[in-house]
């Protein structure tokens, strides 16, 4: 006869929800990277290359941290708000994106 191991489900039943909810967030949370920083010359690429892709109608690719996570969109730049600081994309389902200048990461041509 073997024995077999339940894990962590042995423990669950033993805690309370709010504790398993606490262990889930937790363990989600290792996950989470920091904004990363970027120098000026990286700047100064990502605003020639989003300058040439709005003159030209292209649609980029923008790679962007949010809440610890990096994501990717694909649209073409529908707007650059100075004051707020941010990009107003629009993907090629008609959705809206606001994606602040200092989480992205990176941005190409398509």
């Amino acid at each position: 006869m073997t024995l077999k191991d339940r894990g962590n489900i042995k423990w669950t039943a033993l805690m309370l929800p709010e504790h398993v909810g606490m262990l889930r967030q937790w363990a989600a949370d290792l996950d989470k990277v920091p904004r990363p920083e970027l120098d000026e010359q990286e700047w100064q690429e990502f605003e020639i290359t989003i300058r040439d892709a709005m003159s030209e109608n292209n649609a980029l690719t923008i790679k962007y941290w949010e809440n610890g996570y990096y994501k990717t969109l694909v649209g073409r730049v529908h707007y650059v708000d100075m004051n707020g600081k941010q990009f107003r994309i629009v993907d090629e389902f008609d959705e809206r994106y606001y994606v602040a200048f200092a989480d992205i990461i990176a941005v190409n041509i398509l």
